[in-house]
């Protein structure tokens, strides 16, 4: 059955992912179905792919992360969505993450594109300082933690770090790590000498 398996978050929803599959010839079909009365705002894509056997893997995920699901009845995971996209990199299917998101944004309503970046605001943005760390720590891009030569960036102000060189935001880095097309949230793929960052970010804002 082939067809589209998506991850998805919501920025009402923080620290929730939503796991599903789809066999619409349109992908943006299925994700506009998603934001009906129930649901403040609509979804954000944070992964999308085209995939032999979607529902199969759909499955495999669910059993995957059945400890953290919130509701039997439901595709709602409290994870992070890195968690469930490294497990589908690893099968032959074709990321369209990018495509469907910039499809998505060219038909969103201007009063849901409001909306949504008024949720977001609700969750500021990550400030090295008021985490604990200060400028000159040292982040280290888990992903290579195995490696000899591991990346780290160094904390240069409060929302900017020093990589190669320049300054530069952590997303913007995180982002030309992961090689995407699309801005990746840094969190989950960086550690520090008193803690991830994900759970220092969780653990300053809640």
């Amino acid at each position: 059955m082939e067809g589209y398996v998506y991850i998805l978050s919501n920025p009402v929803m923080p620290g929730l992912v939503k796991i599903g599959f789809t066999t619409e010839d349109d992908i943006n079909v299925r994700l506009s179905g998603l934001f009906q009365t129930g649901v403040p705002v609509p979804f954000d894509v944070e992964y999308a792919c085209r995939i032999p056997d979607c529902k199969k893997v759909e499955r495999a995920l669910h059993r995957a992360f059945h400890p953290q699901r919130t509701h039997a009845r439901r595709e709602f995971f409290n994870i992070e969505p890195d968690q469930a996209i490294a497990i589908l990199e690893l099968f032959e299917a074709i990321d369209l993450t990018s495509d469907v998101i910039r499809r998505g944004q060219e038909n969103a309503l201007p009063e849901d594109i409001a909306a949504t970046k008024k949720a977001r605001k609700r969750r500021p943005n990550m400030n090295f300082f008021e985490m604990g760390l200060a400028k000159g720590d040292v982040i280290q891009y888990i992903p290579s933690l195995s490696d000899d030569m591991p990346i780290t960036v160094t904390i240069e102000e409060e929302k900017k770090v020093r990589f190669l060189g320049e300054t530069r935001s952590l997303s913007s880095v995180t982002t030309e790590l992961r090689e995407t097309d699309y801005q990746v949230q840094p969190g989950p793929y960086w550690t520090t000498t008193i803690g991830d960052l994900s759970d220092l970010y969780e653990r300053t804002y809640g």
